[in-house]
C-alpha cells in the first residue's frame, strides 16, 4: 500500500488479495495469544509500527539514488551512524549492577549479531534489489518465525489458529509471488 502511494506502483487485485490473506493469517494466528496473555495489544502495535517503519525504509531505499554505492556499504554506514546516535543514551542509562556478563549474555549477543544483524539484514538487502514491494511482503514471515521460536524456546502454545494463520500467510505470499505466465508446450517437440 505504501509503495502505491509513494512509488506510484499499480495496486492490483492480486496485491490486495495477497495483503488480505496475509493480514487475516496474522490476525488468526495472534488471536488466541491475546486470550492467554502470551501477546498484548501494545506489543502487537509495536510490531505493526516496526513493520511499517521497515516498509517505509524499503520505499525510501528504492526511491533514493545511491550513486552506485553497494547496499552492504550503505548498510555499514547506517549501522555505524545508528550506533553513534545511540551511544549517548547508553552512557546515560548504563547501570553496571544490572548486567551479567555470563554465557546467556554472550549467546544472546551472538544471536543478535550473526543471524539477526548479519544474515537477516543481508537477506533483506537482497530482497530490496528485487523491489521494495516484493521485499515488504516477506516481512509477513517475521511473526511466523517468532511463533516458531516462541514455541521452541519458551514453550508457548501453537494451536490450530496458528496453523491456519500460517497457512493463510503462506498462501498470501504465494499468491503475490506466483507468475501468471504459463509455459507453452509445443506438441511437435
Amino acid at each position: 500500500m505504501l509503495s502505491a502511494l509513494y512509488l506510484n506502483t499499480k495496486l492490483t487485485k492480486q496485491h490486495l488479495l495477497s495483503l488480505f490473506l496475509c493480514l487475516a493469517g496474522l490476525i488468526m494466528a495472534t488471536y488466541p495469544l491475546l486470550q492467554t496473555s502470551y501477546a498484548s495489544i501494545n506489543g502487537l502495535v509495536l510490531i505493526h509500527v516496526s513493520m511499517l517503519a521497515y516498509s517505509a525504509g524499503a520505499i525510501y531505499f528504492a526511491r533514493t539514488n545511491w550513486n552506485n554505492l553497494d547496499v552492504i556499504t550503505i548498510n555499514g554506514w547506517q549501522t555505524l551512524i545508528g550506533g553513534i546516535i545511540l551511544l549517548p543514551a547508553l552512557l546515560l542509562t548504563y547501570m553496571d549492577t544490572r548486567n551479567s556478563w555470563d554465557s546467556n549474555f554472550w549467546m544472546g549477543t551472538l544471536w543478535l549479531a550473526i543471524p539477526v544483524s548479519i544474515v537477516a539484514v543481508q537477506a533483506w538487502l537482497l530482497l530490496l534489489k528485487k523491489g521494495a514491494t516484493k521485499a515488504s511482503y516477506w516481512l509477513f514471515l517475521c511473526p511466523l518465525v517468532g511463533f516458531t521460536l516462541s514455541a521452541w524456546l519458551f514453550n508457548e502454545p501453537l494451536s490450530w489458529f496458528t496453523a491456519i494463520g500460517v497457512a493463510l500467510v503462506l498462501i498470501g505470499l504465494y499468491s503475490r509471488n506466483v507468475k501468471r505466465e504459463l509455459p507453452v508446450v509445443n506438441i511437435n517437440d
